[in-house]
């Protein structure tokens, strides 16, 4: 990637490249997105139609983009929410697609809402930055970009949860003023393997 084009990030719309950003989502997590949806094209397929629906976790209201400014092309994703964003969605309307669906409700998205609703601090879900974007610095601008907004919002923190052995992005966030803040517990997984560990990190705003 040229480092003299212009990257700009805003909140993501329904013009924007749906399929690109679903499959970024699909990238973040490497245990309930494979699940969830069996494939990468089926996460594509479907993910989209949702993403336009009010108050479903992944609404366009919830998720900014780092974006060619001259292409329009999508480079990498944030997913974040805070306190009083609305995600009573009827949950049931995807869970037709799958009885996995169902499972992954019950047992991982509903907590994780509840968890948003009784905090006070802003949740970043997902980021991912496409393999041809990365080394820019893309992932510390969407970073930043999300802290200010929560900042202005008058929130003090924003936390995070990721993979243990993900060596790599622990040091990004470290880079972003996020610290380790619980001891090791274990995330989501297929039902039928070992569930993977996961830490929480936080950084001030």
């Amino acid at each position: 990637m040229d480092k003299l084009r212009k990257i700009i990030i805003r909140k993501a719309n329904e013009d924007d490249d749906l399929e690109r950003i679903a499959e970024l989502i699909y990238k973040t997590d490497s245990f309930i997105y494979p699940y969830w949806f069996g494939s990468i094209e089926n996460c594509i397929s479907i993910l989209p139609m949702f993403m336009r629906k009010e108050h479903f976790i992944f609404n366009l209201n919830n998720i900014d983009v780092s974006v060619d400014e001259e292409t329009n092309e999508i480079l990498g994703i944030i997913c974040s929410y805070k306190n009083d964003d609305n995600l009573d969605f009827d949950y049931t309307e995807l869970e037709n697609y799958n009885e996995r669906f169902r499972f992954t409700i019950e047992n991982y998205v509903k907590k994780l809402i509840n968890e948003v609703k009784n905090a006070d601090y802003a949740y970043i879900s997902n980021i991912c930055v496409h393999e041809s974007a990365r080394g820019f610095g893309i992932a510390g601008r969407l970073i930043s970009y999300v802290k200010e907004k929560y900042k202005k919002q008058l929130l003090r923190e924003i936390h995070l949860d990721v993979l243990i052995n993900n060596v790599s992005a622990i040091k990004s966030y470290q880079k972003n003023n996020f610290n380790v803040s619980s001891s090791v517990f274990k995330g989501f997984s297929d039902p039928c393997e070992q569930k993977p560990e996961v830490v929480s990190m936080r950084s001030d705003l």
